[in-house]
């Protein structure tokens, strides 16, 4: 019969500035992971081959263009946008002119985050914060690169992680449970039907220090009983 105090962890503790600056290094270094494993499928050592015949010439001094032509082929059929993209900007990254000021000082902010992190846990048990700051997008995602009126641009989509990714950076346990929530205030508001009583469901992320897998699962076990349906 434990009893769990829950009390808000002071702004010095994780900054904003530190949460937004993680969620840049965190796409830094993840499309340069990326960009480093996938490099590996190219239609010859790995992948799915199939005969690229008509793609080499009689002439030897065309094969290596024909080589070319073959990976830049397999990986544009098999490959979809967001990998693509993830996969010229982290060769990007990775480049001799940027490796230093874009992938190395991402390195270095996941350490920072770390020590903070390791910091915070000193005095608390479990962190909770909300999986997402948004409520849930319809589906589908009308997605545009350009940020149009009639879809929702793929930075912004991006951005919706900002409260993960700080976590996974860190390699710290965590787990996102549903809550209901309602309208029992003015803050959710149902435009199409005005006066009604709108219901969603929110992520809850529950996260803890290093090697504490076991009490988060417990955590959430226990708070997905407490929530009511």
């Amino acid at each position: 019969d434990a009893v769990a105090t829950i009390s808000i962890v002071p702004d010095d503790i994780l900054t904003p500035d530190t949460i937004k600056r993680a969620l840049a290094a965190y796409y830094v270094l993840a499309s340069a992971e990326a960009s480093s494993n996938l490099a590996r499928y190219d239609g010859v050592r790995y992948g799915t081959p199939r005969n690229h015949s008509s793609l080499l010439k009689d002439n030897t001094e065309e094969l290596p263009g024909s080589l070319e032509a073959q990976v830049s082929s397999y990986r544009a059929r098999n490959f979809g946008p967001e990998v693509q993209r993830r996969i010229l900007s982290g060769t990007h990254v990775l480049s001799s002119s940027q490796f230093h000021t874009h992938y190395e000082a991402a390195s270095k902010l996941r350490v920072l985050l770390q020590r903070e992190m390791t910091r915070a846990f000193q005095d608390v048990d479990l962190m909770l914060t909300p999986t997402c700051l948004s409520l849930p997008l319809p589906l589908p995602l009308p997605v545009t690169l350009s940020g149009s009126s009639n879809g929702t641009n793929s930075t912004e989509l991006l951005g919706l992680d900002v409260m993960t990714v700080p976590i996974s950076l860190a390699n710290l346990p965590s787990v996102s449970i549903p809550v209901r929530i309602h309208n029992d205030n003015h803050n959710l508001t149902d435009q199409e039907h005005p006066g009604s009583r709108l219901e969603a469901i929110i992520g809850l992320q529950i996260f803890g220090p290093s090697m504490s897998e076991s009490l988060v699962l417990q955590t959430a076990s226990i708070a997905e009983n407490a929530f009511p349906d």
